[in-house]
């Protein structure tokens, strides 16, 4: 509490009124306050009014401005100084055609800087929106994966991409990865993802997970300790003598398949452990 008071008796010292006597506090070693500075009324002053609609002008507006923001603008559209400006003219069948080829293929940004140069990004999307066409690309991109499978995106690129567990190519200042390579991914490492992590679940790739994980799932040690009985040191001490085949996610989290713990449980009771029915 007495801290907090220092700090504010400090910054009141520091502080004083302006000598312009605008009604506001400025730096003991300025000469005026900023508002003055950018020739701001002051507070005791009454309001201004715009010549043209009589509205309230704020008090931190120049003295010099007799008008507001939008009767500025009506003015120099009458004076003509947007008249030089050249706006493009609509939307030309080529140009058409050639949105319809690159749409899905190549970035706005590419299209932009190629074939649609005079276009801006705003008015490709739009019209690719009014043509009922997709700007989605083919390729993922690393958002959309992080986003698939709930995992940040620098543990897909150091432990993923990097490691070449994960293809994909770095162009034009991202990442491209295939649907194709996500689904072999999916297969082949199915303990490096969770499946309860996937969004959104209807997704045909979050279904593919689904499937896998149910044909061989992964467990975690506290979901084989939960389900089995068995203790986390014991799994912990058998998964680093090398006893119980396990994999390790990229935090560390150590991975074992469920049909590896019933053959340790059948090797060690010499019986089959049945679950209980969920």
């Amino acid at each position: 509490m007495g801290t907090r008071a220092g700090v504010a008796k400090a910054t009141a010292l520091r502080l004083k009124h302006c000598p312009q006597q605008c009604g506001r506090r400025c730096l003991t070693r300025a000469d005026m306050c900023q508002f003055c500075r950018k020739g701001a009324p002051g507070l005791h002053e009454p309001m201004r009014h715009c010549i043209d609609c009589d509205t309230e002008l704020p008090r931190a507006i120049v003295s010099a401005s007799t008008r507001c923001k939008r009767c500025i603008m009506r003015k120099q559209h009458r004076d003509g100084v947007f008249d030089n400006i050249v706006h493009p003219e609509h939307w030309t069948a080529e140009e058409e055609t050639q949105l319809r080829i690159l749409a899905g293929h190549v970035s706005t940004k590419v299209m932009r800087r190629t074939a649609l140069w005079h276009r801006t990004i705003s008015a490709i999307q739009g019209r690719a929106q009014e043509l009922g066409l997709s700007l989605m690309l083919e390729d993922w991109s690393l958002m959309a994966v992080e986003r698939l499978f709930g995992i940040s995106a620098e543990v897909i690129k150091r432990d993923w991409l990097a490691a070449g567990l994960l293809p994909g190519r770095f162009t034009e200042g991202r990442w491209c990865i295939r649907e194709a390579d996500l689904e072999t991914f999916i297969r082949d490492y199915p303990w490096l993802y969770l499946v309860s992590r996937m969004q959104p679940p209807q997704h045909p790739l979050s279904q593919l997970a689904q499937r896998v994980h149910r044909r061989d799932p992964w467990l975690s040690v506290k979901a084989i300790s939960a389900r089995y009985g068995i203790g986390n040191t014991a799994i912990r001490v058998w998964c680093r003598t090398g006893v119980l085949p396990c994999r390790r996610r990229a935090a560390g989290e150590i991975m074992v398949q469920e049909c590896e713990i019933e053959r340790m449980i059948e090797l060690r009771t010499g019986r089959r452990f049945w679950k209980a029915a969920a």
